[in-house]
């Protein structure tokens, strides 16, 4: 040998002496060697219009060699940076919703977020629809009162005459509004539309320069001409609670179209309803764009809760439902107490008092006890107008319904399951899917006595009627035809089951949904329903169903000249068919 040493060196020593020669590069011989290795890491996010990433999720990641990673890696959340939700110094960091790269495997990796929990959203919903239910009744009853005298006495119900025309503007709004909210009984509305002829009789009355001033001149024209100064309508100002703010009665239709977009618990109008509250002036423009900015677990749960459920539908309708009873009388015995028409600052308490709810005791000091101080400060007023003891009894019973809302989204995140494929070296793009569309509020749950409310989990798409081909008054020609066909008896309202279906009145059992008794499958990708069993669902067999397409499709005779000659047709399946077919005409 080279080296003088004439002994061959065992196979052993050859090992042994390679494994001590070699690269440290090469890395754990167990593991995969590291020429045949790449990197991967997640990128998780939601597909709504802001692009929310979709943090602090167990991610899983598989490769040829198998599971890698098991839930032990999570996507970046806020507080890994110590930052408080909604009150970060700076906006959510570029890395939220990633990971750290990992070592796989080359070839396909299969990246997923795998479920934390179950079960908590559903507890939460339920909690969310009795609260809701309980809230209505109760700022109902306390409304009473008042909307019973406006039904009965209208703008008589308001003393001073001065008033009833400050309130012009008022009931104009409220007779636009009630329509679209409901919740308001048909009497209370004609004495909207009462009260507005009443007006426009009075301007006409006028001298040419009132009727401008009434017309066109705003609240300052109106004062100067029924005589009203500002010393008797202006006293303690709940707005005072805002810090260099205009009167919000200005944003009105701002705030009024947001709330419409919010209600329609569609993710991608409700992130535009809350960047339109940008534009309120002061202090609270600014607090609503620091919320959204800096914002990350409640935007989730805001995102998940509108995508997954009819919670927000119901939030705002049933909020809205009450605001619509609270009656120009309700507001003119504030009169003299108050700064002007306080509604707007209402809602917008409310909007917040929302955001607070979703973060769940967390967040930003600004939302703590914000909405408990605006309460405390409508009692302290209180003894001057009996209404705004009644209007801070119903924002409280406010707060309580809405508490569930964290929980909600909690448990929705908890429940998220999703994946992408990417390959070694690459980045896992996860897109949670986010469902735009709204369930429609059942009237009859907005007003007194509106039966239970039901905070259900919406379908993966709007559902649709079944397809011709299980209608027996249209199937035809090339409509598919099965071994077996589930048909709709002509005799049952369809569309009262689709409506119901979108209005939420529907059970989830596994993969099938029931309403009305009977039960339905479901096609998720497109939201097309199809019959399966229940009172007036009815199988009939391909040699049926053929017949029934004939008689669709063909004059009788031909049809039962097929029937006669369609081999597995005999008289008794025929019969059936025919008392089917003839309900049709």
């Amino acid at each position: 040998m080279a080296d003088g040493n004439g002994q061959s060196p065992s196979p052993s020593d050859v090992a042994a002496r390679a494994q001590a020669n070699a690269p440290s590069a090469q890395g754990d011989m167990e593991r995969v060697c590291l020429p045949c290795t790449g990197q991967a890491a997640v990128e998780a996010n939601y597909t709504d219009s802001w692009f929310t990433p979709l943090t602090n999720s167990a991610v899983r990641l598989e490769d040829s060699t198998g599971i890698v990673i098991d839930g032990s890696l999570t996507t970046e959340p806020l507080i890994a940076h110590g930052q408080k939700d909604g009150d970060a110094p700076t906006a959510p960091l570029v890395t939220m919703g990633t990971t750290p790269p990992v070592e796989v495997a080359h070839g396909s990796v299969v990246a997923s977020i795998i479920p934390q929990g179950g079960g908590e959203a559903d507890g939460g919903m339920a909690d969310l629809g009795t609260a809701l239910t309980q809230f209505r009744d109760k700022a109902l009853i306390d409304l009473a009162p008042y909307v019973l005298e406006w039904e009965t006495k209208g703008l008589l119900s308001i003393p001073d005459a001065r008033l009833r025309g400050l309130s012009k503007g008022l009931v104009s709004w409220y007779e636009g509004e009630a329509g679209f909210w409901g919740g308001v009984s048909d009497l209370a509305v004609s004495q909207y539309q009462a009260a507005t002829a009443w007006y426009e009789s009075y301007v006409e009355n006028q001298t040419p320069l009132e009727q401008g001033l009434l017309r066109y001149g705003g609240l300052f024209g109106q004062m100067f001409v029924y005589g009203t100064s500002m010393a008797e309508t202006v006293a303690e100002g709940v707005t005072g609670l805002f810090e260099d703010i205009d009167d919000l009665s200005e944003f009105l239709d701002i705030i009024m179209q947001a709330l419409r977009d919010l209600a329609s618990g569609t993710v991608d109008l409700m992130e535009s309803a809350l960047d339109s509250l940008r534009q309120l002036p002061g202090e609270l423009g600014e607090l609503f764009a620091q919320l959204i900015d800096n914002g990350q677990d409640w935007i989730e749960r805001l995102i998940l809760i509108a995508s997954d459920t009819n919670a927000f539908e119901y939030v705002f309708h049933i909020l809205m439902a009450i605001a619509m009873n609270m009656t120009p009388n309700f507001w003119a015995e504030m009169s003299g107490v108050v700064t002007g028409f306080i509604l707007p600052e209402v809602l917008i308490e409310v909007v917040l008092a929302v955001i607070a709810a979703l973060l769940g005791g967390g967040g930003i000091p600004l939302l703590a006890g914000r909405f408990a101080t605006f309460i405390v400060k409508l009692r302290g007023l209180a003894t001057k107008a009996r209404s705004l003891g009644v209007l801070a009894n119903i924002l409280e019973a406010f707060v309580d319904g809405i508490r569930a809302l964290a929980r909600i989204g909690k448990g929705l995140h908890d429940e998220i399951e999703a994946l992408a494929r990417a390959g070694a070296d690459n980045i896992a793009r996860i897109r949670h899917r986010v469902r735009q569309y709204k369930i429609e509020v059942d009237p009859n749950t907005l007003g007194m006595n509106g039966g239970n409310i039901r905070i259900v989990r919406k379908l993966d798409n709007p559902p649709k009627r079944p397809v011709r081909r299980h209608d027996p008054c249209k199937t035809r020609g090339k409509d598919p035809t099965k071994a077996m066909n589930s048909m709709v008896d002509p005799d049952i309202d369809l569309g009262a089951d689709m409506d119901a279906l979108k209005r939420g009145q529907y059970q989830l059992i596994g993969e099938d949904i029931v309403v009305n008794g009977r039960t339905y499958g479901y096609h998720p990708d497109t939201g097309t329903t199809f019959p399966k069993a229940g009172p007036g669902i009815i199988n009939i067999d391909r040699a049926q169903h053929q017949f029934i397409k004939q008689l669709n499709g063909q004059p009788y005779e031909n049809a039962m000249k097929f029937a006669e000659n369609f081999p597995g047709l005999d008289s008794e399946k025929i019969a059936q068919v025919l008392e089917i077919w003839r309900k049709c005409r």
